[in-house]
């Protein structure tokens, strides 16, 4: 979630339908997804959560790949919420976990340590073996998928930022 941003930057032009929370800073994340030519989604934890998820499962199944905050918009921080298992298991498509890393950022205030890359920094993404949710998993099943994915990710950020961090690139 803290890395949307660079996220965008590395998307841009490939139009992604992206997740993006109801509220101010959602207006902010959205008005920059949509600059870089992505398809922001929007939705909320509460009645429009579903519709939102609903619209992404369409998007997919069209053909767009869609991107998640998988903490979601309140947190807790780098914990997975089953939003974007639940869009994986009814769409058939696999999640593919990317962490990036940029050299220099700025860290904004709130709950999450969201990052804004600095102009012409050098960022990174690292990819891992998809992740999928079979279209008839059990709770259990999605659970497991939802520890996978997060350990993953976990990995993946920390690897990125250390090799940001060495230029190791």
């Amino acid at each position: 979630h803290s890395r949307l941003f660079s996220m965008f930057r590395m998307l841009r032009g490939r139009r992604v339908a992206v997740l993006v929370a109801l509220g101010d800073i959602g207006d902010v994340i959205a008005g920059v997804a949509g600059r870089l030519g992505h398809m922001p989604v929007r939705g909320a934890r509460s009645g429009r959560a579903a519709r939102a998820l609903a619209e992404l499962i369409h998007e997919v199944r069209k053909g767009r790949c869609a991107a998640f905050a998988v903490d979601g918009p309140r947190g807790p921080r780098e914990i997975v919420k089953p939003g974007a298992l639940f869009v994986a298991q009814k769409s058939g498509c696999a999640l593919v976990p990317i962490a990036t890393a940029s050299r220099r950022k700025w860290r904004l205030g709130i709950w999450d340590r969201h990052e804004v890359p600095f102009p012409f920094t050098k960022t990174i993404a690292l990819m891992a073996e998809p992740v999928r949710v079979p279209r008839h998993a059990t709770r259990e099943e999605v659970e497991e998928a939802a520890r996978r994915l997060e350990a993953t990710l976990v990995t993946l950020g920390a690897r990125a930022a250390d090799k940001v961090r060495r230029y190791d690139v």
